[in-house]
C-alpha cells in the first residue's frame, strides 16, 4: 500500500471512499457533468482527465498532513502520479521559493558573483555571468590602454623597444638629453609587432644632430629632428619597414 496523506485539487477534490477502498468519491464536479456526488475509480478519474472533463491542472499537490492519513492502493497512487506527471508550468501555480523562468526575471536578475579579473576571449563554455565579466574587463582595458603614456629618457643614446610599439600608438617617448646623437630603430623594434602599430618620439634637447637611425630596417620619411620638427610617429608597415611621419 502507498500512503497519500492528503490530496488537494483546486477544481476537484478526490478522497478515498473508505480505508482500503478501490473506489473514490468525487466531491466537486468536473466541467460537463451534472451536479451530484460521483463515486469513481482512479481509472475513471484518469479517463475523465484524458477526455478533458478534468484538466490535469486540477491535480496540483500531494500534501502531508498528520491529521488526514488515508491509505490507498498502489494502483490508485500510480494513477494520481501519472496525472501529476503530465502537468506543465502553464498549469501548476508557482510556488513562493522555486520561481518559474520568465524573460522579465532574466532581465531583472542581479549579477551576483560577477568577476572582472579576466578579459580573455569568450567561449561557448562560459556562463552568461562569466561572459559579462570578460566583456567588462575588455572594455575597461580598452579605455585604460587608450590613454597616452609619456615616457621620459635622458640617456645619450636610445633604441626604440618593441614593447613601446602598440596597436593604438599610446607611447610618446620624450627624449631630453641634448647630447643625444641618434634614435635607433632596429629589427628588434618590430619583433612581435603588427602592421599598423605605432610609436611616437618627441625630443626636447638640441635638434640638429638628432636623427632616426635605421639598423637592419627601412625607414621611409624625414629622419632628422629640428626646432620645428620635434615629434615623429613611426608606423610599422611590416617586413622591417617603417613609415616616418613628421
Amino acid at each position: 500500500m502507498t500512503e497519500i496523506l492528503k490530496t488537494t485539487i483546486p477544481n476537484l477534490t478526490v478522497m478515498p471512499r473508505a480505508i482500503g477502498s478501490t473506489d473514490l468519491f468525487l466531491v466537486n464536479i468536473p466541467t460537463g457533468l451534472a451536479a451530484g456526488t460521483y463515486k469513481v475509480t482512479a481509472e475513471t478519474l484518469l479517463a475523465w482527465a484524458q477526455a478533458g472533463l478534468v484538466t490535469t491542472s486540477s491535480i496540483v499537490n500531494v500534501l502531508t498532513s498528520t491529521s488526514t492519513n488515508v491509505p490507498v492502493s498502489a494502483a490508485q497512487a500510480k494513477i494520481l502520479k501519472d496525472l501529476i506527471d503530465t502537468l506543465t508550468t502553464d498549469e501548476v501555480t508557482e510556488g513562493s521559493t522555486n520561481k518559474y523562468f520568465t524573460d522579465a526575471r532574466v532581465r531583472a536578475a542581479v549579477l551576483t558573483g560577477l568577476s572582472l579579473a579576466t578579459g580573455t576571449a569568450i567561449t561557448a563554455a562560459d556562463s552568461v555571468l562569466a561572459a559579462f565579466g570578460k566583456l567588462q574587463k575588455q572594455i575597461t582595458d580598452i579605455i585604460t590602454n587608450s590613454r597616452y603614456i609619456v615616457e621620459d629618457d635622458a640617456g645619450a643614446t636610445y633604441t626604440v623597444a618593441a614593447s613601446k610599439v602598440t596597436y593604438n600608438g599610446r607611447y610618446i617617448l620624450r627624449l631630453t638629453n641634448s647630447s643625444l646623437s641618434n634614435i635607433t630603430i632596429n629589427t628588434s623594434t618590430g619583433s612581435g609587432v603588427t602592421a599598423g602599430d605605432s610609436v611616437s618620439v618627441y625630443i626636447t634637447g638640441t635638434y640638429a644632430a638628432q636623427t632616426l637611425a635605421a639598423s637592419g630596417v627601412t625607414l621611409n620619411g624625414n629622419l632628422a629632428f629640428s626646432s620645428t620638427t620635434k615629434l615623429k610617429t613611426l608606423v610599422y608597415e611590416g617586413s622591417n619597414t617603417w613609415l616616418v611621419l613628421g
